[in-house]
């Protein structure tokens, strides 16, 4: 069995921005993302992290990978490519295409 991981001690200003980024991130994906450091550094084990969040443990290990590289910069979504998905009237009441 692996051992356990958990994001180290955070810093006062890691600990700060994480913070902000849970409270008032651009998305619910970022807001995510912080919650998991959050959780990491409060002592939460990644299973524990699984189950409060609804998410899979390899994304959990991709997140502490991206914080440990990039720091709470790398929370944030990168830019993406294309023009966004949006809704027309062609979608039915039920949010669905009618044909």
């Amino acid at each position: 069995m692996s051992p356990q991981r958990f994001i180290k001690t955070l810093t006062k200003t890691d600990r700060q921005e994480v913070e902000k980024l849970f409270r008032c991130g651009p998305n619910n994906r970022t807001r995510k993302r912080a919650q998991a450091i959050r959780l990491s550094a409060m002592g939460y084990t990644i299973t524990q992290i699984v189950e409060i969040l609804g998410c899979n443990r390899q994304s959990i290990h991709n997140w502490f990978d991206i914080f440990e590289t990039q720091g709470y910069q790398g929370l944030c979504d990168r830019p993406r490519f294309g023009k966004p998905v949006t809704a027309t009237a062609a979608l039915g009441s039920n949010g669905f295409n009618t044909w």
